[in-house]
């Protein structure tokens, strides 16, 4: 019951926030901490794989979390930057006895930099557009269940890795549900180009190396319930 009447209250509490907002911050020398903001989220995508022999196994690269900042240079007009980061570890357990585990794992690390400018402001609400820039380097392996000791030509290992840079133009808003707290999203239209690497290790047999073909791609891209900490 207790914890009902504080879910409750919660409820209240952001309903209320929610009606009333905060005081919309966007002046001259106005600075933000972003969370929860993918910002180019394509720069994470593991479409080159497709190009590849797919039966031999895949990898999943991580999407995105991040750590961002924003600073207004004048009023209206802030640029931003973000930390992007991403991993996944995963093990399946063997079936039966005499086979190993499978296991996956990747590792995702990028930057971006963007600008933004805010074209509506209405009580506590902004709205902008902007345009952004990242790179990204992303890297897994996939390791299957095999027999133990794996016979001679076995495949054991598939790695893969990819360097992709991106640039978007964006529509976003955002509104203070209280004094310098922010709740937003914003809608991007990107291009990334990619470039990656695979390598196949087999029981007793060199590893063989492949470059991947150069890739680009256009798309949207969505980021919600992006949150700004004002300081």
């Amino acid at each position: 019951m207790k914890s009902l009447f504080y879910a409750f209250c919660l409820i209240l509490v952001l309903s209320y926030s929610a009606f009333s907002g905060g005081d919309a911050m966007n002046s001259r020398g106005d600075k933000a901490l972003l969370f929860h903001f993918n910002g180019l989220s394509n720069l994470s995508a593991g479409s080159f794989l497709s190009t590849n022999a797919m039966s031999i196994g895949s990898v999943s690269f991580p999407s995105f979390k991040a750590i961002g900042v924003k600073y207004y240079f004048s009023d209206e007009f802030a640029g931003r930057g973000a930390l992007l980061l991403g991993y996944n570890s995963e093990t399946q357990k063997a079936g039966s006895g005499g086979f190993t585990d499978q296991k996956e794992s990747s590792l995702g690390i990028g930057f971006e930099l963007g600008i933004q400018s805010d074209i509506v402001k209405s009580g506590s609400f902004i709205g902008y557009i902007g345009a952004l820039a990242g790179f990204a380097l992303l890297s897994g392996t996939y390791e299957p269940s095999v027999a133990s000791p794996p016979p001679a030509g076995t495949y054991t290992k598939f790695y893969a890795s990819t360097t992709n840079f991106g640039v978007a133009g964006l529509l976003g808003f955002e509104y203070f549900i209280y004094n310098r707290i922010s709740l937003g999203a914003e809608y991007q239209f990107g291009i990334v180009f990619g470039s990656g690497t695979v390598e196949v290790t087999r029981q007793a047999l060199p590893t063989t190396t492949q470059d991947l073909p150069s890739q680009m791609s256009l798309g949207f891209n969505t980021v919600s319930f992006k949150l700004a900490a004002y300081f």
